[in-house]
């Protein structure tokens, strides 16, 4: 792999998915980089593009992306979460990226193109979840307090628009009936919410 100068490896972010259209599976690596100068002084990271890899199952081997992540001013904290911060849906990959500026980044397994897609106006997006809701890409709300509060899931919607894609954002409610602090970790199946406590208990909401 190609790296700036002066700079060593911080972290990888990873997805896997299927190529629709070649009927492969593939992983997708985005590769970020810790910069210094020949004297040592901290160049900040977003002077350099993260590197991008695709690897394919059918050929085994990775290919360099050229141009690298496109979107610098959102890459990541080095730091692992523990929430999901990202789904695959028909052929697209998708992650949270919500460091300096939050949105989700939606990378075509197919065409290797990555789109941005901006939050939902409102909504509180600490500890937001990326998953999948009634056979959608799902955003759900962050931390929340207490049973007068709802889930918020925000469901994505995509359409091809003279071969362009875009996508929208659809709000729906989720009655919470536990009291206390609770996260929500993702959607089992059949309407199900699972969620963590403060407590560390984790319960299943249908």
């Amino acid at each position: 792999s190609i790296s700036p100068v002066y700079s060593r490896h911080s972290c990888d972010y990873c997805g896997v998915g299927e190529d629709l259209v070649a009927n492969d599976i593939k992983v997708v690596l985005i590769r970020n980089y810790v910069c210094h100068d020949d004297i040592g002084n901290y160049i900040p990271s977003s002077a350099f593009h993260s590197s991008v890899f695709v690897y394919t199952l059918r050929s085994n081997c990775w290919t360099e992306i050229a141009g690298g992540y496109p979107y610098q001013e959102g890459r990541n904290y080095s730091g692992y979460h523990t929430l999901n911060r990202h789904a695959y849906s028909e052929g697209i990959f998708y992650r949270v990226f919500d460091n300096y500026s939050r949105y989700v980044v939606a990378f075509d397994m197919g065409s290797h193109v990555f789109h941005k897609i901006d939050y939902p106006s409102g909504g509180s997006w600490y500890n937001c979840t990326l998953s999948t809701y009634r056979d959608s890409i799902a955003l759900f709300n962050g931390e929340f307090a207490d049973c007068l509060r709802p889930v918020d899931v925000w469901l994505l919607r995509r359409k091809n628009d003279g071969g362009e894609r875009e996508w929208g954002w659809s709000r729906h409610s989720i009655p919470w009936p536990f009291s206390g602090r609770a996260v929500v970790m993702g959607y089992w199946k059949d309407d199900q919410v699972i969620a963590e406590t403060s407590s560390g208990q984790l319960v299943l909401l249908d």
